[in-house]
């Protein structure tokens, strides 16, 4: 898988959780965290672990508590932001 496949994903859903990114993808938890981490980096998404609505005792999987929102570039939730798509 690609950054981009990953990045066009979460673009669309605008969140998902590492357990639904790492089905959708068929990859392990750990490998789907590797590739967030870069996008997180970069600024591009963000975790939202503090908006759950169960309150986040701590006692679920981080797999399906660790939420993972597209936000794009600069606040554009547009991935090409301006670029043409091939």
């Amino acid at each position: 898988m690609l950054l981009t496949d990953l990045r066009d994903y979460l673009s669309a859903r605008k969140r998902a959780s590492v357990m639904d990114l790492a089905s959708h993808f068929h990859m392990e938890n750990h490998a789907i965290e590797g590739l967030l981490a870069m996008w997180v980096s970069k600024g591009r998404v963000r975790r939202l672990r503090d908006h759950l609505p169960c309150g986040t005792c701590g006692k679920c999987e981080s797999a399906l508590t660790d939420i993972y929102e597209w936000i794009g570039v600069d606040g554009c939730p547009d991935p090409f932001h301006g670029r043409v798509k091939r």
